[in-house]
């Protein structure tokens, strides 16, 4: 299909525009319509009201002399010269010409004015015939009069964004409405007043015509785009372009093809069918919506209930109230609207969808709303439900949830049985009531084994495994124990109308699989996540790694003549990809190209033609990722990503969704070919894991590449501060995932003191991180070979801190910091008028720019992080004040970790630290620790011990806090830690290493 044959066409034509006529118009902003539609009926239907109240007109007449704004009614007088269109017309005075005792007044059912005399009307109250006014006055929707000129100056076009339509523009609109066969107008908003703005389509001569592109086409006007109205709303944006002063007025030149942006307009575009209001009894919003939400796979049932309100659940009103205090909205997300009545029916549920899309408050939701309905729940330790969770973290969040859930119920009770909780106190805890019982596998499986007759599960009407992917793949053995010797799920067919299973999920997995077959009856499956539908279906996975400068040519190949029979779409990165590809294709096979430049219309009418191809003549589809959302292609059969996002998971996550129609068919013949070149090193961890979760067998050469690939981009994180997951284990069991440094790099990480293992240490807390982690100012260190010991000076490290306030007291020095890199230091004022020396961590980029916008830093001088900081409030810092040395390190204590191999500490942990040291550590003491291995500002230690100085004696050593956290049972011995962070300095070449030999 030819492109330029297709925009030859013109525009396509929106569904929800309707047929008008315009009777007047002042500018494109102010245009005067009615709706052709049944307009004469209604016309017809007001002229007899008014013939037939005539009489009461008259009677209700007052001698009062007109004034502007009154409601008035017209006659047609046969013996006088009227432009009268009716016999009698409702109208209102618009306007008083004194010297002719003339009245201008508008006629709101014709949309036109007319002149009359006194005699020629009467005064009547505005609610004299009820039906509203025939005509209403609309406007253009988003776009800016402007005047475009050439400057030689600048070699560029610039805008003069004017106030007034200008004459020509109004010409222009005037002789284009008056060419047109027919005229459509199509709603998008409404002001506070009810005047709609939308966009205006022009037949002419069978060729529809969009007025608003039409104008800007004509450099008549400017689209209002994100960019634009940013700089009008901001003056400080003026300093960042290029200006002249002309005749005492500044002009500014801006980027006209930036301005022009399309994606922007095509957002609004796309905005305007989702937030479309009600007009003129059409409402299109609820169709729209539940389009976009039916994007879920749903598999085991024929017929599903979709809810578009908390409210339609239609449990108590004080789970209602709880809901609204936490989410401040009655939209659910889009896997609780499909899993409630699932739920509610008794039905076995599994819910998989990506982190935070509301699974674990969704189902806690409804099975409180559950229980809060049931009067005769048993008392005691009978649990109702039972809720296993992946972490004593999750735990603790559940159990949150369910208290706040049922605080106004008080016979139903919420236990968290977790490590560091003792047993005695937990048991105390049951026996005033457990009817929801959530805890880990392993806690609950050593819990039952000491307590076997505490708990009776024989009431149980709720099994819920929270993040059931980890906990079936990394507590396997737990489950089956819970369910072979404690009875949770026995008895199964006897249970089936009262006992229920709920999972969810982030990945589908094969144990996930397992259980759904073998334990859950009829499961209904939910999966809002289009790649994990890929993988639940079972879908056919090809995997290349390709030179790009080979690309063009290998997908050729691999289309064959398949491509014709089969819905082929091919993805790129970027339009300028898009089109070369395209470029190449189109002399060989029929194309259709979509991409990022093009508008909201054509991209619909992109979608028409591919939706109306048959088997046998199917094109392919060649598009970017930015405009998937707007085309909305769901029956794709072969998904080719022909390049990967360099930046965005969840835009290659969402290209799954053009395969949607083909996974929800019993038999699904879809396939997916992914092309890798020697761009995608960030992406090449992500794609492999993906194939190895689907069963593909990878080649042992790749596997090798990924080795050396995952070495290099290490290499590359130099900047970037190591992972406390490492620090603080070893590993990182989410390092595909993870965007910090993994691996110790000598040049970087060489020790900033001369501090050596065996020394002694002597810190004063200023932070506190974790368990295990936290930042001190190093107050001395005793040499474990000579017993000298080394002062740091507590002067110095004032000194920084005074010299910093200093330089930021005079405004001038608050300069923004213009390099915005991770391991950057900069300043930050934190709070008002207190400025702090800090390093950035991360850096969060806006989606589609890249712009930097969030960061993630550490202040340096007392170690505490702060999250998500604007990059505006980054200041510039000058070199003498980065150089002054860091006296604040990050201490970290060995060779523990939490129970169960979960590697998060939880909240129980975190707090008994934080009363070790409020109980232990005051002014006049300190922490000492041995140390074990120091790198960069970081120091491990083998404990913490509270010092106390003693005037005149030895300082006396007392509480250790490694002892604390073993004997309240909130850790257990790690003795690998250690050998994993000697082992990652031998793979960095440290071999000699704070006084010791690595080898030996």
């Amino acid at each position: 299909m030819s492109n330029q044959n297709y925009y030859d066409t013109g525009a396509m034509l929106p569904s929800t525009a309707t047929v008008i006529k315009i009777t007047n118009i002042l500018t494109p902003y102010i245009v005067r319509i009615y709706e052709v539609k049944d307009y004469n009926e209604k016309l017809n239907s007001i002229n007899k009201k008014l013939l037939k109240e005539e009489k009461t007109f008259h009677s209700t007449e007052k001698d009062v002399e007109p004034k502007i704004g009154d409601a008035v009614i017209v006659y047609n007088r046969l013996d006088i010269t009227t432009d009268c269109p009716g016999w009698l017309c409702r109208g209102y005075i618009s306007s008083i010409e004194n010297l002719k005792d003339t009245y201008n007044i508008f006629l709101p059912d014709y949309g036109i004015s007319i002149e009359s005399q006194r005699e020629d009307f009467i005064i009547c109250s505005t609610d004299a015939i009820f039906e509203e006014y025939l005509t209403f006055t609309v406007g253009l929707y988003n776009i800016l009069p402007v005047d475009v000129k050439h400057n030689l100056s600048v070699q560029n076009e610039t805008l003069t964004i004017l106030e007034e339509w200008s004459t020509s523009a109004i010409e222009y609109t005037k002789e284009l409405i008056s060419a047109s066969d027919i005229i459509y107008f199509d709603p998008i908003v409404s002001d506070q007043y009810g005047k709609y703005y939308g966009e205006f389509y022009l037949n002419i001569k069978n060729k529809v015509i969009c007025l608003s592109e039409a104008l800007v086409l004509h450099q008549y006007a400017i689209y209002l785009n994100k960019k634009l109205l940013q700089f009008i709303e901001s003056s400080m944006n003026s300093e960042k372009l290029n200006k002249e002063i002309i005749n005492d007025e500044t002009l500014f030149y801006l980027n006209v093809s930036q301005v022009l942006d399309r994606t922007s307009e095509r957002k609004k575009q796309k905005e305007s069918f989702l937030k479309r209001a009600k007009f003129k009894k059409h409402n299109y919003l609820h169709h729209e919506l539940q389009r976009d939400e039916e994007k879920v796979l749903i598999y085991g049932m024929d017929k599903y209930e979709w809810l578009s309100s908390t409210l339609d659940v239609k449990f108590p009103v004080e789970i209602h109230k709880a809901w609204k205090s936490l989410i401040q909205s009655c939209k659910p997300r889009k896997i609780q609207s499909y899993i409630w009545p699932a739920i509610k029916k008794g039905l076995d549920t599994i819910a998989i969808g990506t982190a935070k899309c509301g699974k674990t408050i969704g189902y806690t939701f409804a099975i409180c709303g559950l229980l809060a309905t049931n009067c005769n729940l048993p008392q005691g330790i009978n649990p109702s439900a039972l809720i296993l969770c992946s972490s004593s973290s999750e735990v603790l969040e559940v159990h949150f949830l369910c208290t706040k859930f049922l605080e106004d119920y008080k016979t139903i009770k919420s236990v968290a049985a977790i490590n560091g909780k003792s047993e005695r106190s937990l048991v105390a805890e049951m026996f005033n009531g457990c009817q929801i019982l959530i805890s880990t596998p392993r806690f609950l499986i050593r819990f039952m084994n000491k307590n076997k007759k505490l708990v009776n599960f024989k009431n149980l009407r709720y099994l819920i495994l929270d993040d059931g992917d980890i906990i079936l793949d990394k507590y396997f053995d737990s489950v089956s124990q819970l369910f072979r010797r404690h009875n949770i799920i026995c008895n199964r067919e006897l249970k089936s109308k009262t006992f229920q299973i709920i999972i969810t999920a982030t990945y589908w997995t094969l144990h996930l699989k397992k259980i759904a077959s073998i334990l859950m009856e009829n499961p209904c499956i939910y999966i809002a996540s289009f790649m994990e539908a890929a993988i639940f279906k079972s879908i056919r996975l090809n995997f290349y790694v390709i030179n790009s400068r080979e690309k063009p040519e290998r997908l050729l190949d691999s289309l064959g003549n398949e491509y014709s029979t089969s819905r082929t779409i091919v993805i790129c990165r970027n339009n300028n990809e898009a089109k070369e590809l395209n470029n190449f294709l189109e002399k060989h096979k029929e194309t259709l190209l979509a991409h990022g430049n093009m508008n909201y219309v054509h991209l619909q009418r992109i979608k028409q033609y591919w939706n109306v191809c048959i088997s046998g003549s199917y094109p392919i589809l060649i598009c970017t990722d930015d405009i998937l959302p707007d085309i909305d292609i769901t029956n794709v059969t072969w998904l080719i990503h022909y390049s990967i996002p360099l930046h965005s998971k969840t835009q290659f996550n969402f290209r799954f969704s053009t395969l949607l129609e083909n996974l929800q068919m019993e038999n699904s013949t879809g396939k997916v070919t992914i092309i890798m070149d020697e761009n995608n090193d960030r992406q090449f961890l992500h794609i492999i894991n993906l194939m190895q979760r689907t069963n593909y067998v990878i080649p042992e050469k790749i596997l090798e590449s990924v080795k050396f690939i995952t070495a290099t981009l290490e290499q590359k994180k130099e900047n970037y501060p190591i992972c406390d997951s490492i620090k603080s284990w070893g590993f990182c069991n989410k390092q595909i995932s993870c965007a910090l440094r993994h691996k110790i790099i000598s040049k970087v990480d060489a020790p900033i003191t001369d501090i050596q293992i065996n020394d002694k240490v002597k810190f004063r807390v200023v932070s506190i991180h974790d368990a295990t982690h936290v930042s001190a100012r190093i107050m001395s260190y005793i040499k474990f070979n000579t017993l000298k010991e080394v002062e740091f000076s507590t002067v110095e490290y004032l000194r920084i801190n005074t010299r910093i306030q200093e330089f930021y007291s005079c405004v001038e020095n608050r300069k923004k910091c213009e390099t915005l890199d991770v391991g950057c230091i900069c300043g930050l004022e934190e709070p008002v008028d207190t400025f702090k020396r800090i390093q950035i961590l991360h850096i969060e980029r806006e989606n589609k720019t890249e712009i930097p916008k969030y960061v993630n830093v550490r202040c340096i001088d007392n170690g505490v992080i702060l999250k998500k900081v604007d990059v505006y409030r980054l200041l510039h810092m000058p070199e003498e004040l980065i150089e002054y040395s860091m006296q604040v390190v990050e201490v970290f204590l060995v060779g523990i970790a939490p129970h169960d191999e979960e590697y998060v500490w939880n909240n129980c942990a975190i707090d008994a630290v934080y009363q070790w040291f409020k109980e232990n550590v005051d002014d006049r003491s300190y922490v000492i620790g041995t140390v074990n291995l120091h790198l960069g500002n970081t120091i491990w230690v083998n404990t913490l011990n509270v010092g106390t100085k003693l005037i005149g004696y030895k300082d006396l050593i007392g509480s250790c806090l490694r002892t604390e956290l073993l004997e309240k049972d909130h850790a257990v011995e790690d003795d690998k830690h250690l050998n994993r962070m000697y082992q990652l300095c031998r793979d960095a070449g440290f071999l000699n290493i704070n006084g010791y030999d690595l080898n030996l």
